[in-house]
This record gives structure tokens, C-alpha cells and sequence, in this order.
């Protein structure tokens, strides 16, 4: 209801100008004389207790529908599982919100039927991730009459792709597994440091998952490690674990050596033979021979080749032609776990005769009878 007062020359109480107009023609009326035979009305509004005494009120009841102002309703946050929206009327009115996941079907609604007020805010909960949602505000004054919104939309956005049952599992001499899970797909790296030696690595995965296994390669045995996973989602969120710790075991397994192969090669010009020795092992280790001769009871121990690779090769270059040997290939890996091969019997060449030395052997072989008559 609106009220004027006779002491209000401005009838600045008057909400509209046809609430104004009613107005001034039933004052002017009353002073005219004239008796209303019917209740003056207008499109909005309707005029009434009239009353005299010292002062004059005229009241109007407003029936003009409300008005949405501005653009309508607008998202003013958003989360992957809630939506507040907010907008304005020009007069007191509820708040509703109907929406759906398709156009022009709303089966939801929040609304807040007690509170009339010009500023609303509702706020929709229990929303659906990476889904899009349609909507309209509806806004009810006092005497029934409803303003509708335009349709609108907003899509809610995916979570932080948190990581998950992070933990460290098949852990080897020189390997192990990050395994963890993501409620949404993502793509994730494990970032991971060696706490003694400060030595950093990071390992990623190519495409997007929910269920995660990294596998990190190239560790040292019997040492602890630190790491951490990042993971991503295809939007660039991106959420970060807490550490998680583990140490390798130890390596206690020896190279295994095998496919040990000879190549022996009288020294031209001098008395000697050169053996180069050649094997393969399983891990990357140190390269040595230990060899003697088939009638001694010592092994000579060649040069050690620090190196440690998987293919190796050893010379002896002071070998005896003629002669037998025993050989075993030796090879020592970074935590000092040795492996031996069998024993090897070779037999090394006989030293190649020169052309003077032959044409003497048959000289001696001629004259050697006529020798035998002097004795």
C-alpha cells in the first residue's frame, strides 16, 4: 500500500506517475464535491481510505509487475559442485532459481520463498562437474506478480586433480614404483632427489588417467630417496603431493658374465704371444683376467679397467707361444659384488718360423747323418 500525506506537497511518497496522477485527481475531486461512486483505479494501482481531520491521507495499492533490472542474473562464483548467482529487482520480491542440464527443461529449483528483498543472491549446490547448466530467476512480489529472467548458462569446472593413495612399491636394487590415483584424469611427473647426494631426476607420463604408475630407473642401490608428484588435468590445474620417502636395497647379486671369447696372436719378431679376452655382463662392472700357467699354482692378476660397461675387453700382451693356460674373466660392480667366470684352458701358437729359419732346419736335417760318423 502507498500513503500521502496532505503536508507532503511534493507527494513525494508517490512511487509512480500513475500512482501520482490517481492521486491528484481524487484530491481534486474532493474538493470539487464530487462523491466517488466507484473506487478510482488505475492499470497498477488503486485508491482508497480516504480520510479527513487534520490531515489528509490518500493510500494506492500497487499492482505493477515486478522488473529484473540490468542484465539478469549473473554467476558470481563457481566451483565444480556449487553455483551462487545474484541480480536485482526494482521492488521487494522472492528468490528463485530454476535450472536443468538441458535448455528450457528446469527439474531444479532453489528458492527463497520468506525473504522479499530487492538484492538476491541463491546459491545452487550439489552441481555436477565439467557440466553445463541452464537457468532462469523468478521473482514473486506481494501480490502474485512474477518476473522471469532470460535463459542463461554457465558450465561448472573441473576439481584440482589431487593426488591420491600415493606410495612407493616395487622397490629393487636400482628401480622403483610411484603408483597414486587422481579423482579426475590427469597427466602427472614425479619429481625425485637421492637425500645424500642432492642428485635430482623427474619422470613424466604421456596422456591422462585416473590410476597412475611411474616407474623411476637408474637408482643406486641401498640409497634413500624423496619425492613428489605433480598432477595435471587438461585445463592446467594443477595440484602437488607431500613427499614421500624410500630407500633401494642393497645389491648383493654378482655380474653374471657369459659369452667369453679368445683372439690369440703371435707377436711378429718376438717371442711372445698377445690373448685379448673378451665377455658380457648383465650389469655394468669393472674388467680384469686373473690367468697363470697350467703347471703353476698362482694366478696373475691383470690390470684392473675401472670402467664399469656391460661389454669388455682385456690384452695380454707377454704371453709364451706354445703354452698352456688357465684364464678367468673377473668383474666388480658399484657395490662391490664380484662375479667370476669358469675356468678357460687355452693353448697359446706356436712361434711362426722366419725363411732363414727354415732353410737352416733343413740344412741341419741334411747334414745332420754325416754328423754321427765323426762320434
Amino acid at each position: 500500500m502507498r500513503t500521502v500525506s496532505s503536508e507532503y506537497l511534493g507527494f513525494r511518497n508517490i512511487r509512480t506517475v500513475p500512482a501520482l496522477l490517481l492521486v491528484c485527481f481524487a484530491v481534486a475531486n474532493l474538493f470539487a464535491g464530487t462523491v466517488f461512486a466507484e473506487t478510482p483505479r488505475s492499470e497498477n494501482y488503486e485508491l482508497g481510505n480516504i480520510n479527513f481531520g487534520q490531515q489528509m491521507f490518500l493510500t494506492t495499492k500497487d499492482y505493477s509487475a515486478p522488473t529484473i533490472l540490468g542484465a539478469g542474473p549473473e554467476v558470481i562464483e563457481l566451483t565444480p559442485y556449487t553455483a551462487k548467482i545474484k541480480w536485482f529487482t526494482d521492488k521487494n520480491t522472492t528468490s528463485s532459481i530454476f535450472y536443468g542440464v538441458q535448455s528450457n527443461v528446469y527439474d531444479q529449483e532453489v528458492s527463497k520463498a520468506y525473504d522479499s528483498v530487492t538484492v538476491h543472491e541463491v546459491i545452487l549446490s550439489n552441481l555436477q562437474p565439467k557440466t553445463t547448466y541452464f537457468f532462469v530467476a523468478k521473482s514473486k512480489d506481494t501480490n502474485g506478480s512474477v518476473a522471469q529472467s532470460e535463459e542463461k548458462q554457465f558450465t561448472t569446472p573441473l576439481p584440482v586433480p589431487e593426488v591420491q593413495n600415493l606410495q612407493v612399491r616395487d622397490i629393487t636394487e636400482n628401480s622403483a614404483t610411484v603408483a597414486f590415483a587422481t579423482g579426475y584424469y590427469a597427466t602427472s611427473v614425479v619429481e625425485y632427489i637421492e637425500i645424500e647426494s642432492l642428485e635430482k631426476a623427474t619422470v613424466g607420463e604421456t596422456g591422462f588417467s585416473k590410476d597412475h604408475s611411474i616407474v623411476l630407473q637408474n637408482l643406486k642401490d641401498n640409497k634413500s630417496y624423496s619425492c613428489i608428484v605433480i598432477a595435471r588435468d587438461d585445463e592446467g590445474q594443477q595440484s602437488q603431493s607431500a613427499s614421500i620417502t624410500f630407500t633401494t636395497l642393497r645389491d648383493t647379486q654378482a655380474p653374471k658374465i657369459d659369452s667369453v671369447k679368445f683372439d690369440l696372436n703371435v707377436i711378429s719378431g718376438k717371442n711372445k704371444v698377445r690373448a685379448t679376452i673378451a665377455w658380457k655382463t648383465d650389469e655394468d662392472s669393472t674388467s680384469q683376467i686373473k690367468y697363470k700357467e697350467s703347471n703353476s699354482d698362482t694366478y696373475i692378476d691383470s690390470a684392473e679397467l675401472t670402467d664399469k660397461v656391460k661389454n669388455h675387453f682385456v690384452t695380454l700382451p707377454d704371453l709364451k707361444p706354445q703354452t698352456t693356460y688357465k684364464m678367468i674373466a673377473v668383474s666388480n660392480d658399484k657395490s662391490e659384488n664380484i662375479g667370476l667366470s669358469e675356468e678357460f684352458v687355452i693353448l697359446t701358437p706356436k712361434q711362426k718360423r722366419t725363411f732363414l729359419q727354415i732353410i737352416l732346419e733343413n740344412i741341419q736335417q741334411i747334414f745332420e747323418p754325416f754328423s754321427k760318423l765323426f762320434e
